[in-house]
């Protein structure tokens, strides 16, 4: 039996889809009968796989140096929206609340590795702090401030409306 961490599964998942892509994807396996947790460990790592996809991830030499890294929850997600295409901004403004966690789940890696978020910028840390405990009093981790400012500000300028 071959195992793998979900978050690496998703990463895998995802390099694949973009690799060869993908535009459908048909999942089979044991039925929940046969294991009923297979469902919804099998939703929560595509659901993974798909988020990652929402974010095109440029090459670690972006943020190689402290000069590019940035210092508060409003400048990581000027970044963030300068690298998300259209489809991927419009996705995530249409997100409900309670769907960010999953959001969470596939970019928390992505932003302390490109951000160095909790290991060494003790200036966005400090103001991902100050905007949990305005904004979202109880949110564990510094990386939901700047994933929830990110979907305010594109729920605001991304949502496609019907006009009469």
């Amino acid at each position: 039996m071959n195992t793998q961490a979900a978050f690496d599964a998703a990463r895998i998942i995802n390099d694949w889809v973009k690799a060869y892509d993908i535009r459908v994807l048909n999942v089979a396996g044991p039925r929940a009968s046969e294991d009923p947790l297979i469902y919804q460990a099998t939703a929560d790592i595509l659901e993974s796989a798909y988020y990652l996809g929402l974010v095109q991830l440029p090459g670690k030499e972006a943020a190689d140096t402290s000069a590019n890294l940035p210092e508060t929850v409003d400048q990581a997600v000027t970044i963030l929206i300068k690298q998300l295409r259209l489809k991927d901004k419009s996705a995530i403004a249409h997100l409900q609340k309670d769907q960010l966690e999953s959001l969470l789940q596939a970019l928390n890696i992505y932003l302390s590795d490109e951000f160095a978020l909790g290991r060494g910028n003790d200036l966005l840390m400090t103001s991902c702090t100050r905007y949990l405990g305005e904004e979202l009093a109880g949110e564990p981790e510094p990386a939901m401030a700047i994933i929830t400012e990110l979907w305010k500000q594109l729920s605001k300028t991304h949502r496609l409306r019907l006009v009469k």
